[in-house]
């Protein structure tokens, strides 16, 4: 769509169009009240917000709106009139240049030349825009989810292939007791409309089933889900390439994508593989040496994979052959590629979703609450971990949010016996949590990224990482947390033990956090990446 223009009074910013799904609204000196603003981005979900020139104050209160709306200061102190507006732009400006629809509130006065000034340099932010990319994700993940939203900002997004997609019942959602909904808007997508399609409906029944004890106790789904789901997905997906026409170009996912990526190549489409984990000849020595290492965790780590197998590195690296490029979301797993496609890979480190509006003071009572969030598998290091706290006593007070991955493990289970338990929380629930403690520990042996690293950055939460975990390359060892080598539960401890007795540097690591979390949402690598996505498909 082309750059639209509407001037409008603060009495009716809510009659904007719903036509307009994911625009940008640009509001400039003479726009609406932040109140108006507020009531205007509950109603449409993906709208993105930019603040132009003297509406700072109120900022924070906005910033609290939930349903995936999001803010971003741009251009305050600056002359909004001029071209200035555009470096004002600094986060957004490639993005914004690119195939990005926006509606400009409250700036143009029919007869003011400043006006026309506004206009002509607002009018270089204009292109057309064509759905260009098929995505598919087979549930739906956070990194996925995010990527999907913003290729359909930008009128990138031809389709959104997953497995189940809840949008058309969001206001039936909207009822559901608080947990329900929080578990049912992990598949609500803000995407324009016809853009997301559900394949293979037995794949989102699995999912819905393994929540059911019966067959949670015997691993039925789970062995579905890791063996057959993703093989069927893909299948289906690749019948389904061949009826996109308009699309030039195809993203998919190491484990999902085989079968979609050789019909994309058929097609001749542009392709981009992403990888979620590192590359699985690297992670099966890892892992091989860790069974000998800790032989009492060893039934958590994922089964051994022949290297000519389903799933093993030889199909990997034929998959890696074929994509044209190759995601990698931290150079940790760059450096884990085989050599011969090292040359064709992209870096794009994951965003932040969300951050929290304000910091509670910190907690100057013992024990230090710790957290960990993620599978109890010893890929996360948990034997690590479980080592550390036992050195520091009750100075500490473990919170783990992570389901088990297997029930035949007594180490994992001695870990939960001195820690409270969640299996599962939604997203909100998990960040609540998040506030109400003092540091996140994610010592893991093999972590492509860590979502969990930024988003609890965004909560004021200083991380102990390991040198393995993707997320870390975006922290400063020492001030945002603390970066350690893999397998050293010594050195956790010791993190451990300062932040516990020294609770004004873990009050000044908590800001760290939260500030470094404001600092990535501004720099925005999701619609660098985007940005990228498009120069790529236009070659």
């Amino acid at each position: 769509m082309a750059l639209s223009m509407v001037d409008r009074r603060t009495s009716d910013i809510r009659s904007a169009p719903a036509s307009y799904p994911g625009c940008w609204y640009i509001v400039c000196s003479g726009g609406p009240p932040l109140s108006n603003l507020s009531d205007c981005a509950k109603s449409y979900r993906c709208c993105r917000v930019a603040i132009v020139s003297g509406m700072e104050s109120g900022l924070a209160g906005c910033c609290s709106i939930g349903d995936g709306s999001r803010f971003a200061r741009c251009c305050t102190g600056t002359d909004i009139w001029g071209s200035s507006i555009l470096s004002g732009l600094p986060s957004y400006g490639g993005a914004l240049s690119r195939n990005r629809t926006m509606v400009i509130f409250g700036c143009f006065v029919a007869s003011s030349n400043r006006g026309k000034s506004c206009r002509s340099s607002m009018g270089v932010l204009a292109s057309e825009a064509a759905g260009v990319i098929v995505l598919s994700h087979p549930t739906g993940a956070t990194h996925a989810h995010m990527l999907a939203e913003a290729l359909s900002d930008t009128g990138f997004l031809e389709r959104f292939y997953t497995s189940l997609d809840l949008t058309p019942l969001k206001p039936l959602i909207e009822h559901l007791p608080r947990a329900l909904a929080d578990e049912a808007n992990r598949r609500v997508f803000a995407l324009s409309p016809g853009k997301s399609r559900t394949v293979l409906l037995r794949e989102a029944l699995a999912l819905m089933a393994e929540r059911l004890p019966v067959l949670h106790a015997f691993e039925l789904t789970r062995s579905y889900r890791r063996n057959g789901m993703n093989r069927q997905f893909d299948r289906a997906v690749a019948r389904h390439l061949t009826k996109e026409k308009r699309a030039r170009g195809f993203y998919g996912y190491i484990d999902s994508s085989p079968r979609s990526l050789e019909m994309a190549r058929n097609m001749g489409l542009t392709s981009f593989i992403e990888m979620t984990t590192c590359f699985r000849a690297f992670d099966e020595a890892l892992f091989a040496e860790e069974r000998e290492l800790q032989p009492g965790w060893a039934a958590t780590l994922p089964p051994k994979r022949a290297g000519d197998g389903a799933f093993g590195a030889d199909e990997q690296a034929r998959i890696l052959h074929m994509a044209t490029h190759i995601v990698a979301p931290s150079r940790f797993v760059l450096r884990s590629l085989p050599q011969a496609v090292s040359q064709k890979s992209l870096l794009y480190p994951y965003s932040v979703a969300h951050k929290a509006v304000s910091l509670a003071p910190t907690s100057r009572e013992k024990p230090l609450r710790v957290l960990f969030v993620g599978a109890l598998t010893q890929r996360k290091g948990i034997a690590y971990l479980a080592s550390a706290l036992n050195r520091m006593g009750a100075d500490c007070q473990l919170t783990v949010i992570g389901r088990k991955v297997t029930t035949d493990c007594q180490a994992v289970d001695r870990l939960l016996m001195r820690a409270i338990w969640h299996p599962s929380l939604p997203n909100p629930h998990v960040r609540r949590i998040m506030q109400q403690h003092d540091v996140l520990v994610l010592p893991s042996l093999s972590d492509a990224f860590g979502l969990v690293v930024t988003e609890a950055m965004g909560q004021g939460l200083p991380v102990i990482v390991t040198h393995n975990v993707g997320a870390g390359e975006l922290i400063r060892d020492g001030q945002e947390g603390f970066i350690l080598p893999v397998r050293d539960s010594d050195a956790i401890a010791q993190a451990l033990h300062i932040l516990a007795a020294d609770r004004d540097r873990l009050e000044a690591m908590r800001f760290a956090a939260w500030y470094r979390a404001e600092e990535l949402l501004q720099q925005n690598a999701l619609a660098d990446f985007v940005a990228q996505l498009s120069v790529l498909l236009k070659k």
